[in-house]
């Protein structure tokens, strides 16, 4: 009894698919570009929107980032030789992070 259960839980140990690093590079570049969004976002809200120059070229650095990342994650999610659940967070949160910088700086342009 003891043995077939053993031998079914490593069963289904051994089916387990590998955790894409693609997948987890285009999380970690995502999240990197959000934690951007957010100081800047904390740094314009203390000086009243007078910021230095540096964050606009900064944060055009961070949308770069995030679309790179949005593109990592959308070659990983093709591959389907990974587990499921990296993949589907990778293409999530970078498009989460492309959306923001994109939806910030069109409607700084349509509104500034």
């Amino acid at each position: 009894m003891y043995e077939e259960r053993e031998r079914r839980r490593r069963r289904r140990r051994d089916d387990r698919k590998p955790v894409s690093t693609e997948a987890i590079t285009a999380v970690i570049l995502a999240g990197v570009s959000i934690l951007i969004f957010a100081v800047f976002l904390e740094a314009a809200a203390e000086s009243s929107g007078n910021t230095a120059a540096i964050y606009g070229g900064l944060g055009v650095f961070a949308m770069i980032l995030s679309i790179v990342s949005l593109t990592v994650g959308v070659r990983a999610y093709r591959n389907e030789n990974f587990s499921r659940a990296p993949r589907v967070a990778g293409v999530v949160v970078s498009a989460v992070a492309t959306f923001v910088w994109v939806g910030l700086y069109l409607t700084g342009m349509f509104l500034g």
